[in-house]
């Protein structure tokens, strides 16, 4: 599951509450942060963007889309 919204909204989940963004949004930084910081090599993303931030059954951020170009 992304963070993005379908096209035509899935009535059968519902929608996340502020609480729940701002979950992610922070997970989504811890995990920017340890892959331009902490991480050796250091990883730069150079595609972040909502299609590209996943997340598990728990609404844990994960950074993905390491497409190669």
């Amino acid at each position: 599951m992304t963070i993005c919204r379908p096209r035509f909204h899935d009535h059968s989940h519902p929608a996340l509450d502020w609480t729940r963004w701002k979950t992610i949004a922070i997970g989504s930084a811890r995990e920017l942060v340890y892959l331009h910081e902490q991480s050796d090599p250091k990883i730069m993303h150079h595609d972040v963007k909502a299609t590209n931030i996943l997340q598990d059954d728990n609404f844990k951020a994960i950074v993905g889309g390491f497409d190669l170009a």
